[in-house]
């Protein structure tokens, strides 16, 4: 079957890259070269007079059974599956525009346009965002996408899970609100400086910032920032981040055990020798005076070895509580070792100022200590030396107090001297 068409018409539609029919009463009359190549049909005569809906697949042939008259209303195309010559399938839109009637037969010219590329590429690009979204769910970090106004666009379960906001919550909201002050209020000055001037420091780069949870709860946080840009051209932020509370927690208690006994949570002895020098220092600017209590438990080995270890360590925490309950804020408790204590008395211009506090030390240390169903006590031999009246430097001052503390020991134990 052939339709007559004037030559203009012909070579117009010949030039359209898409496969274009003619139909009447949908029925194909005329198809363009281009047409046949698409439907891989070895010559025209095997497409022409058979009705547009055999070139269909099942699951879109009901939408032929009103007509091609329908589809004509919709002016974006109507997408659906064509089938070729060779039983393949081609993803298409198809757009139809009504033409003048002959002879009391429907005319419709037939624009098909194969999207199989595009529909390739979109599951290609879905298929990523899953591969994408299912990775981002499984991260130990969350990760929080935000506009060039600041809102958020969207987050993972682990961000639902760290910053305690349902995802409702936080999806359309300035992404500030995960911020304590003063973040939280400068944080849109911060997007607006980098957006005007641009300040790549902070990009791709991962700072160490506070974050504020659903609760109020302030915590450490990594945070890294990468710009990327959405289809229309606007600027989109993607923020990682990652909850360090664990790791600072950590970190503070390695600095803490480095400076601290870890038994009785004093000062340890290279504490103690920083502060010894640093008190001695400031005595010197100040014209001041610094003194020193070594302090040797008496009575501690029998407790060790008739109570056990447990008990022994609890003696010396009690200890210690006592030493920083009768001490000033100004002045340092630290535990050398073993048994032996010392403190560090600042602004002490007399030496004998310092007997004071080392009776204190002899009236609160012995008193009983409760160690399951008995009691036991200490006592203390405690030399007492003083800068600048026993030495002009840390060492001279620390050897007065030792020897002091020895007298003691060698005259009776349980009591002070001085050197």
């Amino acid at each position: 079957m052939k339709h007559d068409l004037n030559n203009c018409c012909v070579d117009l539609l010949q030039l359209i890259g898409h496969f274009v029919f003619i139909c009447e009463d949908g029925v194909i009359v005329w198809i363009n070269e281009s047409g046949v190549r698409l439907l891989r049909s070895p010559t025209i005569d095997n497409v022409l007079g058979r009705p547009i809906v055999d070139f269909v697949t099942d699951d879109f042939a009901e939408l032929f059974a009103d007509g091609l008259g329908l589809m004509s209303e919709e002016p974006d195309g109507v997408p659906l599956k064509m089938l070729t010559a060779t039983a393949e399938s081609l993803d298409v839109s198809l757009q139809v525009s009504a033409l003048d009637a002959v002879d009391g037969r429907q005319r419709h010219l037939v624009e098909c346009q194969d999207i199989s590329a595009l529909i390739k590429a979109s599951q290609a690009t879905r298929s990523r965002e899953h591969r994408m979204n299912a990775i981002l769910e499984t991260i130990d970090q969350a990760v929080i996408t935000i506009d060039e106004f600041g809102i958020i666009k969207s987050v993972n379960d682990t961000a639902v899970e760290i910053f305690g906001h349902g995802r409702r919550d936080m999806l359309g909201n300035n992404v500030n609100m995960l911020m304590p002050e003063p973040h939280h209020s400068g944080h849109d000055g911060y997007l607006t400086r980098y957006l005007t001037g641009g300040h790549p420091r902070v990009i791709g780069k991962t700072r160490e910032l506070v974050a504020e949870r659903a609760d109020g709860t302030v915590f450490p946080i990594d945070l890294a920032v990468t710009e990327t840009t959405e289809n229309d051209g606007r600027r989109v932020f993607v923020g990682s981040i990652r909850d360090i509370t664990e790791r600072k927690a950590q970190e503070e208690r390695i600095r803490f055990l480095a400076l601290n006994d870890s038994l009785t949570g004093l000062p340890n002895r290279a504490s103690f020798n920083e502060k010894v020098d640093e008190a001695v220092l400031r005595a010197t600017r100040n014209g001041s005076g610094v003194a020193l209590l070594f302090i040797d438990l008496d009575k501690f080995k029998p407790i060790n070895d008739t109570l056990g270890h447990d008990a022994g360590d609890l003696v010396l925490k009690t200890v210690a509580e006592r030493l920083n309950q009768i001490i000033r804020k100004t002045d340092t408790a630290a535990r050398l070792g073993g048994d032996e204590f010392v403190l560090i008395l600042d602004n002490v211009k007399e030496r004998q100022d310092a007997a004071v506090t080392a009776r204190t030390l002899l009236e609160e240390i012995p008193r009983p200590i409760p160690v399951n169903d008995t009691t036991c006590s200490v006592g203390a031999s405690i030399g007492i030396s003083h800068f600048p009246t026993d030495g002009k430097t840390v060492a001279e001052v620390l050897s007065a107090a030792d020897k002091a503390m020895y007298k003691v020991k060698e005259s009776g134990r349980n009591n002070f001297s001085f050197c």
